[in-house]
């Protein structure tokens, strides 16, 4: 659920950028930045939610995975908190919770 939500949010901001940075008039560079956040969720937040409910005969490759969406999230959680957007902190905090303890439980 986590990763879907990362996942449509990457989408969104695909799409309509303004939505995420509060301007009325986006510019070319929140354009390029929302396209590079957009890039690496949507295909990091696909396989994180996937791969946990494929059973391997080694699940390392999974817990690797799950350890770097947890620290992307730990990124964007800090610059929700620098820009004092708290649902982004709040919902990057969650994934960091949900994707660590999964890396660990499997």
């Amino acid at each position: 659920m986590i990763s879907l939500s990362t996942v449509v949010a990457a989408c969104i901001a695909f799409v309509r950028p303004g939505m995420f940075s509060g301007s009325r008039h986006v510019a070319g560079g929140e354009r390029f930045f929302a396209n590079m956040y957009a890039a690496r969720a949507i295909p990091l937040g696909v396989l994180a939610g996937v791969l946990p409910f494929i059973v391997f005969a080694d699940q390392w490759p999974t817990k690797v995975l799950l350890v770097a969406a947890a620290l992307v999230q730990v990124v964007d959680a800090v610059i929700g908190a620098g820009k004092r957007e708290w649902g982004m902190t709040g919902g990057a905090a969650a994934a960091v919770v949900v994707h660590g303890l999964t890396a660990w439980l499997i």
